[in-house]
């Protein structure tokens, strides 16, 4: 990829950063999407596996994790390095897709916000697979802050009901 469109593309995963925090932050503290909050939806269309609420705080360090992820890609000193290369727009695609989720999820348009979080799976699944995470040697650095949030949002997708 091109150092123009690295410079371009980091810039674009801090802005898809920042409107996904933004608008999880909406979903899930006020009414403004949809007229509920995501607790509201979610204790309306009860599961068998619908974990307790206390269990979604988790989320707070996956952003986090995803914040120090945003900061690290955007580092000058980052700028040739590999990992930037094979997450490309995956990250951006995957920010949109969790958009386009909570919309839906809001809206209670729920079989299509399974087909989304399933598409978003699949991106971040790509990421992962694009990474070798758990295949290839990267430095500690690396993997502490660019490696490990990417991972970490996997994991919490996955441990979703």
């Amino acid at each position: 990829m091109a150092a123009k469109s690295f410079h371009f593309l980091k810039w674009l995963n801090a802005v898809a950063f920042v409107a996904v925090v933004f608008v999880n932050g909406l979903a899930g503290s006020t009414t403004l999407i949809g007229g509920k909050t995501t607790a509201q939806v979610s204790d309306a269309n009860p599961t068998l596996i619908t974990p307790v609420g206390y269990v979604f705080s988790i989320w707070a360090v996956i952003y986090v994790l995803l914040g120090v992820f945003v900061v690290f890609q955007a580092l000058p000193g980052e700028k040739g390095r590999e990992f930037r290369g094979k997450v490309g727009w995956l990250f951006i695609i995957s920010s949109i897709l969790n958009i386009v989720w909570i919309f839906l999820w809001q809206f209670e348009y729920l079989i299509l916000s399974v087909i989304v979080m399933l598409l978003l799976l699949a991106t971040l699944i790509l990421i992962y697979l694009r990474l070798d995470i758990g295949k290839s040697k990267v430095q500690l650095r690396e993997k502490s802050l660019s490696i490990c949030p990417l991972a970490f949002i996997l994991a919490g997708l996955l441990s979703l009901p």
